[in-house]
């Protein structure tokens, strides 16, 4: 199963991507996509927001964590 696109993301709030179902745990998140929660999301989804569908188990190394995060602001509509 493929994600929403990321592209516009940074600073929306999450489960508002058109066209894409998001769990409801998901919507019921009120998370805005920030730096921070860009970061403990990336390290452990299923912590963030426990109930998500998201499959990926996490990514551990606080750098690599960063690139994804300037990567996803570099993402503009």
């Amino acid at each position: 199963m493929i994600g929403p696109s990321l592209t516009g993301i940074y600073g929306e709030k999450a489960g508002e991507v058109e066209g894409f179902r998001f769990s409801p745990a998901m919507l019921k998140s009120g998370l805005v996509w920030d730096d921070a929660t860009l970061d403990a999301y990336l390290e452990n989804p299923r912590k963030v927001v426990p109930g998500t569908r998201m499959s990926y188990a996490g990514m551990k190394n606080p750098e690599m964590r960063k690139e994804v995060i300037a990567y996803i602001k570099s993402l503009t509509s």
